[in-house]
C-alpha cells in the first residue's frame, strides 16, 4: 500500500485522514447527543462538552490538511468511467461535505466565543474568535445547530452513494477508499 495517492487507488494519507474524519466526526455527534443525558452542572457533562470543542477543533484543523492532500496528490481514476452527471454530483457533493467540515466547527468556536466561554483544546486554552455577545452568541447556535442537521444528511447521502456505485454500478468507488482492499 502506498503512502500516496496512485492513479488505482488512495494512499494510506489520504484513507487514513477520510476515516480519522469519519470517526471524529461519529464522536462530535455522539459527543453532543451523550452531554444530554447529564445534569447542567454535573463535571461530567463539562468534560463531554470540552470533548465536543476539542473533536470540533481536531475537524478544523484537518480539513485545510484533506484539502491541501485533496490539492496536491493525484485522484484515482473510478472505473468503469462514471458519466458526466454522476461526476458533477460527487463533486458537488464533495464540496458540501468540505463546506459542512469547516464551517460547522467554526460556527461552534464563533458561539462559544460570543458566549465569552472559554474552549480548552487538550489543557490549552484557544483564543476567542468573538467578543461577547448574547445576540450573536445566539444566532451562531443556530447557525451551528443547522450545520450539524445538514451533516447528517450530507453523510447519509455521501454512504448511500458510495454503496450505490459499489452494489448498483458496481464500480471501483468505494474500494478505491476502502482500507482492506486487495493489494496493488
Amino acid at each position: 500500500m502506498h503512502l500516496n495517492n496512485t492513479s488505482a487507488h488512495y494512499g494510506v494519507s489520504s484513507m487514513t485522514l477520510h476515516w480519522l474524519m469519519f470517526g471524529l466526526i461519529v464522536l462530535a455527534y455522539a459527543s453532543i447527543e451523550l452531554k444530554d443525558a447529564f445534569d447542567k452542572e454535573s463535571e461530567v457533562r463539562f468534560w463531554i462538552k470540552n470533548l465536543h470543542h476539542a473533536i470540533g477543533l481536531l475537524i478544523l484543523g484537518l480539513v485545510g490538511v484533506r484539502l491541501g492532500l485533496k490539492w496536491i496528490q493525484l485522484t484515482p481514476l473510478i472505473t468503469p468511467e462514471p458519466s458526466v452527471r454522476q461526476v458533477i454530483a460527487a463533486r458537488w457533493g464533495h464540496i458540501a461535505l468540505y463546506v459542512f467540515m469547516f464551517f460547522t466547527p467554526l460556527a461552534g468556536w464563533l458561539m462559544v466565543s460570543a458566549k465569552a466561554k472559554t474552549i480548552w483544546f487538550f489543557g490549552l486554552n484557544v483564543p476567542s474568535l468573538f467578543t461577547p455577545d448574547p445576540v450573536w452568541a445566539e444566532r451562531f447556535e443556530d447557525l451551528h445547530e443547522v450545520l450539524g442537521q445538514i451533516g447528517y444528511a450530507l453523510i447519509a447521502l455521501h454512504v448511500a452513494a458510495a454503496l450505490f456505485n459499489h452494489y448498483v454500478l458496481k464500480d471501483n468507488t468505494l474500494i478505491r477508499m476502502w482500507p482492506t482492499r486487495k493489494k496493488e
